[in-house]
């Protein structure tokens, strides 16, 4: 088995980069929800599929497997919090979070039910969490 040195891991790292971002970006497109993101980013670890490629190949006892994986957590990290949402109707809103229950969203938020249904109407959309309803034409 070949030494790893930590050029030789700093050149791994640099050529696994675009794998890396391009597998993220795959993953975490068209995602209403940030856990979804989440899910989706460490369901199948990018970040074990190196290590262990790196293993197959070189002796990497002069490294922690923590220091030579640490730069995939900051990648996985950004795509997590960088990742623009879609945004999802109120309705799946309430279907997804809140287990279809206009009631426990109206309690949830301090709102009558009366309130949540008016938004229902209106097409409202939520996006991060945050309600969005259409603007109105000035006349």
């Amino acid at each position: 088995m070949i030494k790893l040195t930590a050029l030789r891991l700093e050149a791994l790292q640099d050529s696994w980069e675009d794998r890396v971002r391009s597998s993220f970006l795959i993953h975490t497109r068209g995602q209403a929800y940030r856990e979804d993101i989440e899910a989706c980013i460490f369901e199948d670890d990018i970040a074990d599929i190196f290590l262990a490629d790196v293993k197959e190949v070189y002796d990497t006892s002069d490294f922690y497997d923590f220091d030579m994986i640490d730069w995939i957590r900051e990648l996985q990290h950004e795509a997590i919090t960088d990742t623009p949402l879609i945004a999802v109707s109120l309705e799946e809103f309430i279907f997804d979070k809140y287990n279809d229950s206009q009631t426990e969203f109206a309690i949830a938020q301090g709102l009558k039910r009366q309130q949540v249904t008016k938004w229902l109407n209106e097409s409202c959309v939520v996006i991060e969490d945050l309600l969005y309803c259409k603007r109105k034409e000035l006349i």
